[in-house]
């Protein structure tokens, strides 16, 4: 089969999380790769089995990923910050900035798809009930039933004028990475063929806009984003 056969008969899926916004991703890769067919898929967090499944061949999504590391390849695209989103006139609402340590203490609200501490999306509360759904735990956090630990790049909380974002100083941050099955046939796929030494100028395309939270807006300066070599992890 002739080069150019071969690749109009290459075809990828990519996957993308909750928020994160992919268009500057999906333009780059079909400039590089222009007889391929390239869609998008968008997926919740329920969704990420999405990968190993074959219903999408590479998945952009924050970690940690709940799939076995023998079987994915992860490329960091970038990090951001987290923030506390609170409800308007929560004690912590006027404050500048807190400290991870200050919220070690409080009580962590179970959640199906907790993987390890301090993951992305993180509700503190005590008594707090299971909640999967993203806006029902934003509507959780609302009512003063609970507070959350975001990404700084997910500004949907930003929406209500009701919740108050606030810098959180010594968490670890929260990494956005491409994650693609290990020994994938499509060289169109595989996260080898990701453009190498990409270096992502305009963060807000993949969904990070912020750096640090923005006291009472919701939204904050730019993320944080690595401007070297993408290395396989």
């Amino acid at each position: 089969m002739a080069v150019r056969e071969q690749a109009r008969s290459e075809r990828i899926t990519i996957g993308y999380v909750e928020d994160l916004v992919i268009t500057t991703v999906v333009r780059e890769l079909r400039h590089r790769h222009p007889d391929a067919e390239i869609t998008t898929r968008h997926l919740s967090c329920r969704d990420v089995g999405a990968l190993p499944d074959r219903r999408v061949d590479a998945l952009i999504a924050r970690t940690p990923l709940p799939l076995a590391a023998d079987d994915v390849s992860t490329t960091p695209l970038y990090e951001e910050p987290r923030m506390l989103v609170v409800p308007r006139g929560h004690p912590l609402a006027g404050r500048a900035s807190v400290t991870a340590e200050e919220l070690a203490g409080q009580e962590a609200a179970p959640c199906a798809f907790e993987t390890a501490d301090w993951t992305s999306y993180r509700i503190l509360g005590a008594g707090v009930p299971q909640i999967e759904s993203y806006e029902d735990k934003l509507e959780l956090v609302a009512g003063g039933r609970a507070i959350a630990v975001l990404p700084v790049g997910d500004r949907r909380s930003s929406l209500r004028p009701d919740l108050v974002t606030v810098s959180i100083e010594g968490a670890p941050p929260s990494q956005v990475v491409l994650a693609g099955r290990r020994g994938d046939p499509n060289p169109c796929s595989r996260v080898s063929a990701w453009p190498p030494g990409q270096s992502w100028e305009h963060p807000e395309d993949l969904g990070g806009c912020a750096g640090s939270a923005a006291g009472h807006d919701g939204i904050g300066s730019r993320a944080h984003m690595r401007t070297n070599h993408l290395r396989f992890r």
